[in-house]
């Protein structure tokens, strides 16, 4: 008779303990995260003409004026594995992940682009490393742009944003596949990451946050098949937030293949709506928060940014 309220109270205790303190990104800042600041928000690949785009987003909502003062603080970056092999006869997670990994113990970046920024937001340094040729033609963007999720919370509001426009000349010679995610390197430490969208965002899957992808699929296995008591409560109690599916046995990192046109999951578009895009494969929690919010243009759900997208670098729409 006393024993399942308990639990309940001790799961619902943990549960408050992880909506304080969890740093999570993919936008999920505004429910799991009370630190946005050191937080990505969104990572973005396509082609344009004859350059790979990347994009890179932090602080998420923002609606303050700079300076941003830990901003110099942090070193943010992109990183390409340009050697791990990938497959695309799973049709399961070439739907949800873009493609296979053959060897995901063995997922290591090949090159590397990291910014510095000062408190403006503007370019202190950029390092291209690895495996990239004539990397004085990559062109770089730094600064205050528009939020480009599409999610009500969000509309109206800005993110730090860091875009590179990459010649396809600059990597090895019929390169048509690429692996990428992106970190945040604190006082020598990772204290965030970022891959697939909407994955490191999900309760279950925080944990991933502070790990290297190579790291991450032994990480998975051991949380879903030997948990700690905490996570066991968590896990059977909390299911839909915390319990390991099968699916999830994946490196969060982003797919991008030239073999196949762009757009989620195969790389990120600017107008991927992917709140709906990834609850068509099971993970509904940020779809379902769209819908909490009482701004009008809340119904019927917007699939649209809230401004439109340039054609053009640096491609993200004028900040508010």
């Amino acid at each position: 008779m006393i024993k399942l309220p308990l639990i309940k109270i001790f799961a619902g205790l943990i549960l408050l303990l992880l909506l304080q303190g969890a740093a999570a990104s993919d936008h999920a800042d505004p429910v799991f995260n009370q630190q946005p600041t050191r937080s990505l928000s969104g990572l973005f690949a396509f082609i344009d003409n004859n350059d790979l785009i990347i994009i890179l987003t932090t602080h998420p909502g923002l609606n303050h004026p700079l300076p941003i003062h830990h901003l110099h603080e942090q070193t943010y970056r992109v990183h390409l594995d340009l050697t791990s092999k990938v497959s695309f006869d799973n049709p399961q997670q070439r739907m949800r992940y873009g493609g296979s990994i053959n060897r995901p113990k063995h997922i290591k970046e090949s090159a590397t682009l990291a910014f510095s920024l000062n408190e403006n937001a503007e370019l202190v340094e950029f390092k291209p490393q690895g495996a990239l040729q004539e990397t004085d033609n990559i062109r770089v963007f730094t600064g205050v742009r528009d939020d480009p999720f599409i999610f009500p919370k969000f509309f109206g509001t800005n993110v730090v944003a860091m875009v590179t426009a990459i010649p396809l000349d600059a990597f090895p010679k019929q390169q048509k596949d690429f692996v990428l995610w992106g970190d945040i390197i604190r006082k020598g430490k990772k204290i965030d990451h970022v891959g697939r969208s909407n994955r490191t965002m999900q309760p279950r899957l925080d944990f991933l946050n502070t790990l290297e992808p190579y790291e991450h699929l032994e990480a998975i296995n051991k949380k879903h098949n030997d948990p700690g008591l905490v996570d066991k409560v968590l896990m059977s109690k909390l299911a839909p937030l915390f319990a390991i599916r099968d699916y999830d046995k994946f490196p969060d990192v982003m797919i991008f293949s030239r073999h196949h046109k762009a757009g989620f999951p195969n790389g990120r578009l600017l107008t991927d709506d992917v709140a709906d895009l990834t609850c068509q494969l099971g993970d509904c929690l940020l779809w379902e928060l769209s819908y909490g919010d009482v701004r009008t243009w809340n119904w019927p759900r917007k699939n649209t940014n809230d401004k439109p997208f340039l054609p053009h670098f640096p491609y993200l729409a004028k900040p508010w």
